[in-house]
Parts: structure tokens; sequence; C-alpha cells
């Protein structure tokens, strides 16, 4: 910070380099993060780790000049990365999100966090050892129906929220693949559950019962 100052006092260029991000998993979702990061000033899309070749041919078409690798000890130990964003099944999470710490990165692990309170400790535990920023990915808290509710509730519209009750479902399967295979993502309320969890900590300012 003094650095800064000094250069700046001196009429020297402030201008910093943009952050370089890295994705690990470019799954259902690797475009929609990458032309996000990319929509973001100060933000580069610069790496995306991926075990299986034709995701990784799919992120080189849709960004092209995207580095790609298949090891995640690439992306830690590559000194240009500053940001990664942990977007492989849920029971991995906690692992990776771990190594990239202790590498030094900053985290954006997709939801569920984890899956066990433990994991979760420990990984808030080396965020701050590391002295890094560690989050969760909350795409559900810009959605249109949530943002109207919340507006209703700001305003004083409804009056005082004392019960609130969400829903999302049919008569298919839960989602598909390992979004509600227990053993990888907790079970089903793990995956769009975490979005309703938020919604409700987020909508109702007391303690929630």
């Amino acid at each position: 910070m003094v650095d800064r100052a000094i250069r700046y006092a001196a009429g020297a260029e402030t201008q910093e380099r943009p952050a370089q991000v890295a994705m690990i998993g470019y799954g259902a979702i690797g475009f929609e993060h990458g032309s996000a990061i990319s929509a973001v000033p100060g933000l580069e899309y610069s790496l995306v780790c991926d075990r299986n070749e034709e995701r990784l041919a799919l992120a080189c078409l849709a960004f092209p000049g995207v580095r790609i690798c298949t090891d995640l000890q690439q992306v830690a130990d590559d000194p240009n990365i500053d940001v990664v964003i942990v977007s492989t099944p849920p029971n991995t999470h906690a692992a990776i999100s771990m190594q990239m710490l202790r590498a030094g990165k900053h985290v954006v692990s997709e939801k569920p966090f984890c899956l066990t309170t433990a994991e979760a400790d420990a990984m808030i535990q080396l965020t701050q050892e590391q002295q890094r920023t560690l989050t969760v990915y909350q795409c559900r808290r810009w959605d249109p129906d949530y943002l109207a509710i919340a507006q209703v509730l700001q305003r004083g519209t409804i009056g005082p929220v004392f019960h609130m009750e969400t829903f999302i479902g049919g008569y298919a399967h839960p989602c598909d693949y390992w979004h509600s295979h227990e053993p990888i993502s907790g079970g089903v309320f793990y995956d769009w559950g975490s979005h309703h969890l938020d919604w409700i900590l987020q909508l109702i300012p007391d303690n929630v019962v």
C-alpha cells in the first residue's frame, strides 16, 4: 500500500494487471462462468483445467486464447493465477479448494460449498491462515423472482415475515448424474436446497429455526 501511494503521489502509472482467473472443471455451466468472468473489468479468464479433452476443446472454442491443462497441480503451481473457481462434483470441493488455498490462490467454490461442517470448518480455518479469500458461488441471488420478493419485503408491503416456504420439484427424478446422488453431492437438498436456504437466510433478518 505504501509503494502504491508513493507511485500515485509521484504520478506513476497505477493501473494494475487484471486478476487472472482459472477454472477447475469445465462442466455444464463452464460457458456461463467464462462469460461472466470475461464481462467483468479487472478479471481475465486465463486457464481451464479438466480431465476431459472434449470439454477443454469446447472451452478453447468458446474462449479463444484461454490456456488449458489436465492436472490440478499445474493450476496450483502457476504463479500468474490469482483466483480459482472450483466447479467439480461437490465431494471434491473441500480437497481442491484447500489445495488451491495452500498454493496462495483466492478460491470461489461452486455450491454446495462442501459436504460436511468439518470440511467447512477446515476450509475456513485454512483461508484465515493463508490470508486469502474463500467464497461460495450463489448465482440465484440475482433471479428475478427472488429480487421481486426481496423488494416487497424491503418496502414492508406485506408486513413482517414470520413463516416462509420454498419449493422446486416435480414428478421426474431430481436433477441428473451426481446432483441428487448422496455420496457425491450430499443429496438433492444440497443441490437446489442450498439456493433455497440461502434465499431464506437473506430474506429473513432474524434467526431461522
